[in-house]
């Protein structure tokens, strides 16, 4: 062993004993501020919850209810495209999910009304950046002529 070799060993042991490892864990300087509380727990939340609003449908069917609908012929008619049997389906996922409420009115014949319960409406909520950033990415992208993040 040269004694350049062991005088590196005895620098690097020596600097170990000198600078103790600190208590609490600092995040890699590459790491971008307000993420490093973020831990893999809390991100499987985010996507089991990133799942359910990422589900066909789930946005337009949500948006019609913050927008006033609230019976099923409401429904549909905000929602473009979607036929009977599947906003019937929806309506019943998003309702065991909780984020929508199920009332029915007896009546002739019975009325059946949904509407978004306060979980559903911190859901909007918390859309409501994504959406205005979403609109803002199609605008830049027609403006440079390039596809919106949408749609790559």
């Amino acid at each position: 062993m040269s004694s350049s070799t062991a005088s590196a060993r005895v620098t690097r042991s020596d600097a170990a004993r000198q600078d103790p490892a600190p208590s609490v864990r600092q995040a890699p300087a590459h790491v971008v501020e307000g993420f490093e509380h973020i831990d893999a727990e809390k991100c499987r939340s985010f996507e089991r919850s990133a799942e359910l609003v990422g589900r066909k449908w789930t946005a337009g069917i949500m948006l019609a209810g913050m927008l006033g609908a609230r019976r099923f012929v409401e429904y549909r008619g905000h929602v473009e495209g979607i036929s009977g049997r599947l906003l019937t389906q929806r309506l019943r996922e998003l309702e065991l999910e909780g984020l929508l409420e199920r009332e029915v009115i007896a009546t002739k014949p019975v009325q059946i009304t949904y509407r978004p319960t306060e979980r559903g409406i911190g859901l909007m909520r918390a859309l409501h950046p994504l959406i205005t950033w979403s609109v803002a990415d199609q605008h830049l992208a027609e403006a440079s002529h390039q596809p919106a993040a949408s749609e790559r």
